[in-house]
């Protein structure tokens, strides 16, 4: 509820980021099937995959007793990294050892959030669900970069160009039902946006149409 208000998915409950949650899921507890639809939830809402890709790769590690992979990761653990390479899940989940199913699929979808640039035309509605978080934001910070990079490039134009991209912004907010919602930062910005598949994708590609105008912009 709190994230179509513009609520920080990175700020929600963060002590459910953790060894003791992924435990939850991963052995079936009474509350095991909720928490697992609330951390979809929240990496559909565009929460940084990575902790969650973390913890959750621990775990099935560990449930297969791969203990050269665990190696791995405790090593990048070690210096710095929660960023967990895509290779290493890929072989966690091929293992042929069982595991729970439903950390299994979440894991996917984790690495699906994180790796998306941008979503597929033919893409399904679960496809698009995963696809989004990237896609909006990759499209929104090439938009900013474009529109930074003609300031630069023309500033006696720069009042003209500031106006337009004033309008722009009411035009997209208008077109795709946008409210205004002071307060919030970057990160509730995008899980306002994303708690509504429709507007979300009004917005990329209004988002995307923008970039491509001020990039070639001469």
């Amino acid at each position: 509820m709190l994230l179509s208000y513009g609520a920080d998915p990175d700020l929600q409950s963060p002590d459910w980021i953790s060894s003791d949650t992924v435990r939850k899921i991963s052995q079936d507890e009474p509350d095991s099937e909720h928490i697992a639809s609330a951390v979809h939830l929240l990496l559909t809402r565009g929460a940084d995959p990575n902790p969650w890709i973390y913890y959750m790769l621990i775990s099935v590690a560990r449930t297969k007793g791969l203990e050269n992979l665990l190696g791995w990761v405790y090593s990048a653990r070690n210096l710095g990294s929660i960023r967990m390479k895509t290779k290493w899940v890929t072989q966690a989940l091929a293992a042929p050892e069982k595991s729970n199913s439903r950390l299994d699929q979440l894991l996917r979808e984790a690495v699906v959030v994180r790796d998306s640039f941008s979503c597929p035309a033919d893409a399904s509605t679960q496809t698009i669900a995963l696809c989004l978080p990237n896609a909006l934001k990759n499209a929104d910070e090439k938009m900013i970069r474009d529109y930074e990079s003609r300031l630069q490039a023309a500033p006696r134009s720069a009042r003209t160009l500031r106006d337009q991209q004033r309008q722009w912004l009411r035009n997209r907010d208008a077109k795709c039902g946008l409210e205004e919602l002071p307060g919030i930062n970057k990160a509730g910005w995008y899980a306002y946006i994303l708690s509504n598949r429709e507007r979300a994708q009004c917005t990329l590609r209004e988002t995307t149409k923008r970039a491509t105008a001020l990039s070639n912009q001469k």
